[in-house]
């Protein structure tokens, strides 16, 4: 806020000073958006990356036994990202779209984040809450699966790799979907990586 203005001097002596003006506060912070590339290879999985395609809707569909988790797809950063040595911590939000098989299937969806090495070691940083898929084959919808994590230290040649999984809730063996890329369906993450600060506030 600004400050108030100082009181006008007579002849000789000086006006009383204005008082200062509260600071602002920071802005808030965001992290970088990650879509999952089905269409793109990184080695031996598919891709995990803030650069998007501009390719047509793809799927990928698994058959899992009724009480079974496993995994649907796995995607892996570029050699080049995220070249941090910390993870901030904060919220990450998957956006996923997906279908079950009809009204007898049940499916909660969700992702494992982990770091990989350049030797391929893998170690699970956190998982996100599992949500249910709510719409039966062909139509997608979209579910939110998210979790607060408290922060990683990595190296900075380590990739960052989500596995997508998912877990037969149903009583008999049934197939899901996950849907990506195109325009209308692409399912992507809110991550804390590469957060910008926002500016401080003017003082008055």
């Amino acid at each position: 806020t600004s400050g108030t203005s100082g009181t006008s001097g007579s002849s000789g002596t000086s006006g009383s000073s204005g008082t200062s003006g509260t600071s602002g506060v920071n802005g808030i912070s965001g992290g970088l958006i990650y879509y999952f590339n089905e269409s793109v290879t990184q080695t031996p999985y598919k891709e995990f990356s803030p650069i998007p395609t501009s390719g047509s809707q793809q799927t990928v569909t698994v058959t899992i036994a009724n009480g079974v988790t496993s995994t649907i797809q796995s995607y892996l950063t570029p050699s080049t990202y995220p070249n941090v040595s910390a993870i901030p911590l904060g919220v990450w939000s998957f956006y996923l779209h997906a279908y079950k098989e009809n009204n007898n299937a049940s499916f909660d969806i969700f992702c494992e984040v982990y770091s990989r090495t350049t030797g391929g070691t893998e170690t699970l940083l956190f998982t996100t809450d599992a949500a249910p898929v709510t719409t039966n084959s062909p139509n997608p919808s979209m579910v939110l699966s998210d979790g607060f994590q408290g922060g990683f230290s990595i190296n900075t040649t380590d990739r960052i790799l989500v596995k997508v999984r998912a877990t037969n809730t149903s009583n008999q063996s049934h197939t899901v979907t996950f849907v990506t890329e195109g325009t209308t369906h692409y399912s992507f993450a809110q991550t804390t990586l590469g957060v910008i600060n926002g500016s401080s506030g003017l003082s008055g």
